[in-house]
């Protein structure tokens, strides 16, 4: 039987013994343990029960860095179409580096995140506490940048 699993291309489910298996090399090595189970050799298993979390370590390259006075910093990334991963990745980067200063051009910033939201690019900036602009850098960025701090 074949099922869509979200994220995959088509699976073949294997069943046995009552359990769903994605792959016949599973289905098949759960048998093992079944014998082994039955010859008292080990108490019990359980096939997909257990959930872990891990971090993996990422590194994020940035589009552009923009140096202004006094070592000031602005990154910029352009984004034509903006991926879930990327939103995800750009929240996790503003989490562990908050005096990083990441903002957004985007070639249209009305894009709909997908063809079932509400949500702008914009407006996901917005709520998400990223500066974007369309197409060009703002002026009152490169002010900004030019700002002698004291």
């Amino acid at each position: 039987m074949k099922r869509m699993i979200p994220g995959t291309k088509t699976t073949t489910i294997h069943r046995s013994n009552g359990c769903k298996f994605k792959s016949n090399f599973e289905k098949t090595f759960s048998q093992q343990l079944l014998a082994h189970k039955a010859k008292g050799l080990l108490t019990d298993w359980e096939y997909e029960k257990d959930k872990l979390v891990y971090k993996l370590e990422h590194t994020y390259v940035t589009d552009f860095k923009l140096t202004g006075a006094k070592g000031k910093v602005i990154y910029i990334e352009t984004k034509g179409y903006f991926k879930s991963k990327d939103r995800t990745k750009h929240k996790k980067i503003k989490e562990q580096h908050p005096e990083v200063d990441v903002r957004f051009i985007f070639m249209n910033s009305r894009t709909k995140l997908n063809k079932n939201s509400t949500t702008t690019y914009g407006s996901w900036c917005t709520k998400n506490g990223f500066k974007y602009a369309d197409n060009t850098i703002p002026k009152d960025w490169l002010e900004e940048l030019r700002a002698r701090y004291t």
